[in-house]
């Protein structure tokens, strides 16, 4: 899963250090001092940039029971992988080199 938010630190319009974490303000202000230490110029310099990304979100959950899709109204718990193409078939090869191999899946 990607990062929800980057913070993005530049000096004169370089970007010097990406942060996939949520910072509070006085842990910015700091990276700021040490970025400033470290390139040699003034706090000032220092322009922090933040990018929120959209959330990808599964349908599926992992509790202390298993796999659960949670868009499934009776919440059962997934056992098993069944795959809907016969094995070393065109189709599956397709599916494999396209990246959709995903698509034929089914949970039991």
């Amino acid at each position: 899963m990607k990062p929800r938010k980057k913070i993005m630190f530049r000096v004169d319009g370089k970007l010097v250090m990406v942060n996939n974490t949520d910072l509070f303000l006085n842990q910015i202000d700091e990276m700021k001092h040490i970025i400033a230490s470290e390139y040699y110029c003034h706090i000032d310099e220092v322009s922090v940039e933040t990018i929120y990304l959209p959330l990808d979100l599964s349908d599926f959950d992992v509790c202390f029971d298993g796999i659960i899709n949670w868009k499934d109204p009776d919440f059962k718990t997934i056992t098993g992988v069944k795959l809907n193409l016969i094995v070393g078939s065109n189709e599956h090869l397709d599916a494999i080199n396209n990246g959709t191999l995903g698509d034929y899946l089914i949970f039991i």
